[in-house]
């Protein structure tokens, strides 16, 4: 029976043990402050945080659709990442710097596949339903038609739209682009 009562005893040690280092390291995590020691990256460009915590990412593409800024951090010999919600680059204008969160991060495709069974709408009000893959550095695949990151884009939106769910429908006679 004591012996029972010291292992039960050492469990609940121990749990407790865990649960203090995963709230000490989630604390240390949360108290990251940007500085010198971070990489801010947006669309692939990329700058240095200045010791202040301010950065300046010039010529950012606007009109791409929302878009994360992403951090890496090196900090006492760790590299510590991450990122922020999705926003929207305004043409000509500035975006205050968007909250950041530490910790998991959202993967970025290697490769993206739309693939639709019509390509080619006959008539006017006709529509096909696109199906976008994403394809992952770990070989991973994902359907993400519908996903919140997944934004199209149309050369002529006369002729055709594309809603937020990847489905195409024909307006008028022509020829069109779509990507996602």
């Amino acid at each position: 029976m004591r012996t029972q009562v010291s292992q039960a005893l050492r469990a609940l040690a121990l749990t407790i043990l865990a649960l203090s280092a995963a709230r000490a390291a989630a604390a240390q995590t949360d108290q990251i402050q940007l500085d010198d020691r971070c990489t801010i990256s947006v669309l692939n460009r990329n700058v240095r945080v200045r010791p202040d915590g301010s950065w300046v990412l010039p010529n950012i593409p606007a009109n791409f659709g929302p878009v994360r800024a992403r951090v890496t951090c090196v900090v006492d010999g760790r590299t510590i990442s991450g990122e922020s919600e999705p926003f929207l680059i305004p043409a000509n204008g500035v975006v205050n710097r968007p909250r950041i969160t530490f910790g998991q991060t959202t993967a970025i495709p290697r490769a993206v596949t739309v693939t639709t069974p019509v390509t080619t709408l006959t008539s006017i009000g006709a529509t096909a339903q696109l199906t976008v893959t994403a394809r992952y550095a770990d070989g991973s695949t994902k359907e993400v038609t519908s996903s919140a990151g997944t934004q199209y884009t149309i050369s002529n939106p006369a002729i055709a739209t594309v809603s937020t769910g990847g489905l195409v429908r024909a307006n008028t006679p022509g020829t069109v682009v779509i990507q996602a």
